[in-house]
């Protein structure tokens, strides 16, 4: 490139010496890892309000960005609309929710439903003989721990949990740095506890990570975990009362974790067939994810995490996770997106399907998260030989129809309501789909979706691009679809924002990352320059289906 400028460095001895840019690379910038005090400032100052937002948004565009003055859009003659654009929506229904029997047919508000009194799981779960609690809050009495244990008896029997009796085991130990010891010598006594509750002083990350690490990968031990301020009571009109928002949340995961279901969802007629029994599609979630700043060691590496639904609802999933090391300098065409054995772990994930139902999957829909539009051809066709090449592993005869959604959160585009009553502007509805011309890209079946209710600041909507798709599904289909996938959730009784599933592999991703924090990279060759993978492989005590992730 002889007409590009060259780079000038200055050397120790102060001489310059200059080098074509097409030789160097961009040194990427390593700084701390935020604490969690941080972290929670900084979404406080980064959430604002709709009102607020459209007012930023119009203050840059006409003081701080002012294109009519710019010699540079006066020059090409262009025109910067100073209003944004009005467009048309359609607000999706809101699917049915189905407990035990009752069934909630319109929430509060689209997207936020509530479980009222007495209303029992679909689904409620045994609950182990042997389960144990471990006090490591140095505030809390044993009577404090059996008071909180008595009113989580209590309100797990309204919800139908089975034989749910107080702890066999209790443990204090305040000790962080003997935690393991006294998990592992436990377990070792009592072998046939298989769910032990912690009691933290206070949220410490890397406490949960080395415990959920040890009990997952190591020991096949379902952990939950609460911090000391949730467990005692608090002053309410007068009296002293358990935070039971709280208790109910620990009891939809709980419920999850230990093999029950919370709900299930009644569609619209036009993807019934999705969710009745008998369908025999498996939803896939995709997921690639890198370490935080100040967690990149010299051999580059990301957590990959796949999971597909085993059952029709869909509720349970199997899962695979690795770890990728990537080479200093990839080579060429190769990308950072690239998922290196996903021919090996859809084999698994359609064998596990195959042994659980005694059947494979008619269809398999995926949702792949974290592609780019400049890699979309590349990536999608890659993963795509991959899974084909998957099936045609399990039988040469098995043709499964696929359809291949990429999900994209990380944009710029936000939507917004005018009020009618009040002067501002309010969040577009969980269920709000847009997909007018004026919009969205001609080069993809493309749409965005907001599937779920604000709770801070101004939502962001999910771009759904669907890249390749022998389902036949109709942009209604893929849009209802995707959006009664968004009310599976295990954790809450609210839809979240991006479909259950590849919610659920963006949180294995994240997993993925702490059980292989101390994994080292593989060696390598001087001139290798491929991507290595390596398997992280969950215990054997763990259900091949089950959620303990939530």
């Amino acid at each position: 490139y002889p007409h590009l400028p060259v780079l000038s460095i200055l050397t120790k001895n102060n001489r310059l010496i200059y080098l074509p840019m097409e030789l160097c690379d961009v040194e990427p910038i390593r700084s701390k890892r935020l604490t969690t005090d941080q972290i929670r400032i900084l979404c406080d100052k980064a959430s604002k309000p709709p009102t607020e937002y459209v007012q930023n948004i119009m203050h840059v565009r006409n003081v701080e960005q002012n294109f009519n003055d710019d010699p540079f859009v006066k020059a090409w003659n262009i025109n910067v609309d100073p209003q944004m654009l009005m467009i048309p929506a359609r607000v999706l229904s809101m699917p049915i929710i189905q407990y035990d029997q009752y069934k909630v047919q319109n929430g509060s508000k689209p997207g936020v439903w509530t479980m009222g009194n007495g209303v029992q799981y679909r689904k409620p779960a045994p609950f182990p003989k042997i389960w144990a609690v471990i006090n490591m809050s140095p505030n809390l009495r044993g009577n404090d721990v059996k008071s909180f244990c008595i009113e989580l008896m209590k309100r797990a029997i309204q919800r139908g949990i089975k034989r749910f009796s107080l702890p066999a085991i209790y443990e204090e130990c305040g000790d962080t740095n003997s935690i393991i010891e006294c998990i592992q010598e436990m377990v070792k006594i009592n072998c046939d506890c298989k769910f032990i509750f912690l009691i933290l002083p206070e949220y410490n990350v890397q406490l949960y990570q080395l415990i959920k690490t040890v009990c997952e990968c190591q020991l096949g031990i379902i952990t939950g975990f609460v911090i000391e301020k949730n467990v005692k009571k608090n002053m309410y009109n007068g009296r002293e009362v358990f935070n039971v928002p709280v208790i109910e949340h620990l009891l939809l995961k709980l419920n999850s974790k230990l093999g029950g279901i919370n709900s299930s969802v009644k569609t619209h007629s036009v993807i019934e067939k999705f969710f009745s029994r008998g369908h025999r599609i498996m939803y896939v979630g995709i997921d690639l994810s890198y370490p935080g700043p100040g967690l990149l060691d010299t051999g580059r590496r990301a957590s990959v995490a796949v999971c597909a639904s085993a059952d029709d609802i869909p509720y349970r999933y199997f899962k695979q996770l690795r770890v990728q090391f990537y080479p200093a300098k990839l080579k060429n065409g190769q990308s950072l997106e690239t998922i290196v054995n996903l021919k090996e772990i859809m084999i698994k994930l359609i064998e596990s399907y195959n042994e659980l139902n005694h059947y494979p999957p008619n269809a398999i829909v995926i949702y792949r998260d974290g592609i780019s539009d400049g890699e979309f051809d590349t990536i999608s066709s890659n993963e795509l030989d991959a899974i084909r090449h998957a099936c045609s592993n399990f039988s040469d005869a098995y043709r499964p129809s696929i359809t291949y959604t990429v999900v994209q959160k990380r944009h710029h585009t936000r939507f917004f309501i005018e009020n009618d009553n009040r002067p501002g502007f309010s969040n577009v509805l969980a269920g709000t789909v847009i997909d007018s011309p004026e919009l969205i890209s001609s080069s993809t079946k493309n749409f965005y979706l907001n599937s779920h209710a604000s709770l801070k600041g101004t939502n962001r909507p999910g771009h759904y691009h669907v890249l390749y798709d022998d389902n036949n599904l109709s942009a209604d289909q893929i849009q209802m679809l995707t959006y009664a996938l968004c009310y599976t959730n295990a954790r809450c009784t609210r839809s979240v924002s991006i479909p259950t599933v590849v919610k659920y592999a963006d949180m294995l991703a994240t997993r993925a990352a702490f059980y292989s924090k101390d994994f080292g990279a593989p060696a390598r060759e001087p001139h290798d320059k491929s991507i290595h993978s390596i398997q992280i492989n969950l215990s054997d005590g763990l259900a091949p289906d089950s959620i303990f992730f939530v």
